[in-house]
């Protein structure tokens, strides 16, 4: 049964979400995918949340981590944490309560990884299912799509870039609105790879 201060920190409302590329002396220290990470900013709290594997089966389930302090301290927290992030605000009124849940029941909260690979889809998807949350101040710009083009960077020597692929992991029971954040997802990495080497 929920406490409480679980209580309070999902009925507070949602301020703004954010991906980030975490530090690499950080990235042992929060749920990430290659080191990219989803916060969840709060009036009063934030929690960084991400995917992890489990066990030597590749189990992949969504993990959260507080970041300690008010929102303005969170934030600083993050930042210091952080080599670039990306914010959006939320829609007003959206509640924690509200977006975790929409995660929770969309079947996306756990999966299982395909040879290792499959967390920055997740992150990706997740994205994708909060998209009616996200408020864009430029439409041409959406952040779930910037969230696949960021996600797929890695480096290929010195300070050269080159683009990996995104592996999608093995889902159980997707909801509607779970299939949907998926074939979005997959839909726009076809969409890349039609356009350049993906």
């Amino acid at each position: 049964m929920p406490t409480q201060a679980e209580h309070e920190f999902l009925d507070q409302r949602a301020t703004n979400v954010w991906l980030v590329e975490l530090k690499r002396d950080q990235r042992a220290h929060y749920p990430s995918a290659r080191g990219w990470a989803l916060v969840l900013g709060g009036e009063k709290s934030t929690v960084v949340v991400g995917p992890r594997f489990e066990d030597p089966e590749q189990r992949v389930s969504a993990r959260m981590k507080p970041i300690l302090g008010d929102a303005v301290t969170a934030i600083s927290k993050i930042e210091e944490a952080t080599e670039a992030g990306y914010a959006r605000a939320i829609v007003p009124n959206t509640t924690m309560r509200t977006m975790l849940n929409k995660l929770a029941h969309s079947g996306l909260r756990s999966c299982r990884g395909s040879n290792g690979r499959g967390l920055r889809f997740w992150l990706c998807a997740v994205f994708f299912l909060w998209r009616e949350f996200i408020v864009e101040p430029k439409p041409e710009d959406p952040l779930p799509e910037k969230v696949v083009g960021l996600t797929r960077r890695c480096f290929k020597g010195g300070t050269e870039m080159e683009s990996v692929s995104i592996a999608r992991g093995v889902y159980g029971r997707l909801t509607q609105e779970g299939f949907a954040a998926c074939a979005a997802c997959e839909s726009y990495i076809a969409q890349l790879r039609g356009q350049e080497e993906f």
